[in-house]
């Protein structure tokens, strides 16, 4: 099975050799071809999403007024909406900016921040847009105190529909024990509820531009901005020791990142606006992925595209935000937004292959019950399950797969083989290409009987060896022969102490001819016989 690759194939560079990249840059307007609705220094918020029309790019717009630019993703063009997107703003006293971030919640429900003013006021102002165009409703938000900047970025997680709204708004450069308001409804808007999460531990600071994502998992935060490589703090505001990614990786000038769960892979996109991380000279908007399933301060690069320009400095290129989507394909589509320096979209050329996510084994009587739940699947073929018992793997049953998803699948397989003692089982997932990867292992002990017991041969029918198991209730002295069709011995295979539990016996009949035959084995307790058949 293919490891996950999210790769692109614009000039990039690697920072470890085992992501081999390639990638395909879908569409870019810069330079000469930068939309006619960007402005200079206006655009720095985008949020892909489907409201129910159809797929799009949201793109908060100062440029001639307070709007959302509508865009095909397809291709970057603007859309024209019969009735579009417009704000009031009437009364919105002590703020930087109207309006600035955008974010989607998990019901496509469009959330757009203002900038308070980092010297005058508490208010705040979030609008929020439930259908695709039209005023947005906006609601009158207040913080803690006149200094505090809030609105640089916001993050939405939940529905608004189930009343399950959290919006994350960092206050922006704190020297220490920097803030993090959380925003929650539980009634459409009609009541919002404040809370405070402070940062704790090895840093605590916020920066210019702060910007967060939220790992859904554990309700941990990632943060960075102008100044501040990326790093994450748990649920509480408390630091995750190294965490914070090393600037020799990233550069510290980050205006947008977001965070990526594909299976049980975690991965972090951070859109740079000053993309050298030993100088701040090179304004130009770029990407990088970093895998963050394990947390170290030099996690793995595993994408990473050339600015969307090559010309000269950009000197008001002072940010940039991104916006992503997993596509049908189990492909990865980036959309990048440099302020002032224009649009762009990527796609990796690698799918996503199967995740499987659980794997369980249930003992029931005369049966053990196999679950297993994929989170992805991609041209996956089939699922072999192998059986361990003693020593030895065998396949014991196969399981169609769904073949291409991008949502969790349950599969269950019984065996209702006579078991005893520990039995191991696992999951060969097998693509259509013939490519294959194991699950983890799971165990269950089956116990033992009171007397002895044969399991079947395997495998049955055989050439020209096979192996036979049988289970002991307790150690003791065993004889094991072999006998053809007619009643005579034509092996003895064990005469002599064996333990408790599942024992195996390998059996050759490479000097014997196909037939019927009969294996025996006697203890003190008990006898038992079973055939197998030699096919040559």
């Amino acid at each position: 099975m293919k490891k996950l690759f999210l790769f692109f194939s614009l000039v990039f560079s690697l920072v470890n050799a085992q992501y081999p990249f390639q990638c395909n840059e879908n569409w870019k307007l810069s330079g000469t071809t930068k939309p006619s609705w960007m402005g200079s220094g206006t655009e720095r918020g985008i949020v892909y999403g489907n409201m129910g029309n159809g797929e799009r790019l949201y793109v908060v717009s100062r440029n001639g007024g307070n709007k959302i630019v509508v865009l095909n993703p397809a291709d970057g063009s603007e859309i024209t909406l019969s009735t579009p997107f417009s704000f009031n703003v009437s009364g919105q006293n002590n703020q930087l900016l109207h309006i600035n971030d955008i974010a989607i919640s998990a019901d496509n429900k469009l959330f757009v921040s203002s900038v308070s003013s980092s010297s005058n006021g508490t208010e705040w102002y979030l609008h929020v847009a439930t259908s695709e165009g039209g005023t947005l409703t906006r609601y009158d938000l207040t913080l803690d105190a006149t200094n505090e900047r809030v609105g640089d970025r916001i993050y939405v997680t939940g529905s608004w529909d189930d009343g399950t709204i959290t919006v994350y708004a960092p206050v922006a450069s704190m020297s220490s024990n920097a803030k993090i308001y959380k925003f929650t409804t539980t009634n459409q808007g009609t009541d919002w509820n404040k809370s405070v999460i402070t940062l704790s531990g090895t840093y605590t600071n916020t920066a210019a531009n702060a910007t967060i994502t939220v790992d859904p998992d554990d309700g941990g935060i990632w943060i960075a901005g102008n100044g501040a490589s990326a790093r994450k703090h748990d649920a509480s505001g408390a630091y995750v020791a190294n965490s914070q990614i090393s600037n020799a990786r990233i550069t510290s000038s980050i205006g947008g990142i977001r965070f990526v769960k594909i299976g049980s892979k975690k991965y972090l996109i951070t859109a740079i606006y000053r993309a050298n991380p030993s100088t701040s000279s090179s304004k130009h908007t770029r990407f990088t992925v970093w895998d963050v399933s394990t947390i170290t301060t030099t996690p793995d690069s595993v994408m990473s595209i050339a600015p969307l320009t090559t010309t000269s400095d950009l000197t008001n290129s002072l940010n940039c935000n991104v916006a992503y989507k997993i596509n049908n394909d189990h492909t990865l589509t980036v959309y990048i937004l440099g302020t002032d320096e224009g649009i762009a979209a990527y796609t990796s050329s690698a799918a996503l292959p199967v995740e499987l996510v659980s794997f369980t084994a249930v003992p029931k009587e005369n049966l053990v019950t196999l679950n297993w739940q994929t989170a992805t699947e991609i041209n996956t073929k089939e699922f072999i399950v192998e059986r361990k018992i003693a020593e030895n793997w065998s396949e014991i049953g196969k399981v169609a797969a769904k073949g291409n998803s991008n949502t969790a699948v349950n599969y269950t397989f019984d065996d209702n083989s006579k078991l005893y003692g520990k039995v191991a089982y696992r999951i060969k997932s097998v693509d259509n290409d013939g490519s294959f990867k194991y699950s983890d292992i799971v165990e269950v002990n089956l116990g033992l009987p009171k007397t002895i017991e044969l399991l079947a041969n395997y495998p049955n029918p055989f050439n020209p060896a096979t192996t036979i198991y049988f289970v002991m209730p307790q150690a003791g002295n065993v004889t094991l022969k072999v006998y053809n069709s007619v009643g005579q011995e034509v092996a003895t295979l064990l005469n002599g102490y064996v333990e408790a539990g599942i024992n195996q016996v390998q059996f050759n009949a490479e000097n014997l001819s196909s037939g019927v035959y009969f294996y025996r084995v006697v203890s003190d307790y008990g006898v038992k016989s079973a055939k197998m058949m030699l096919m040559k």
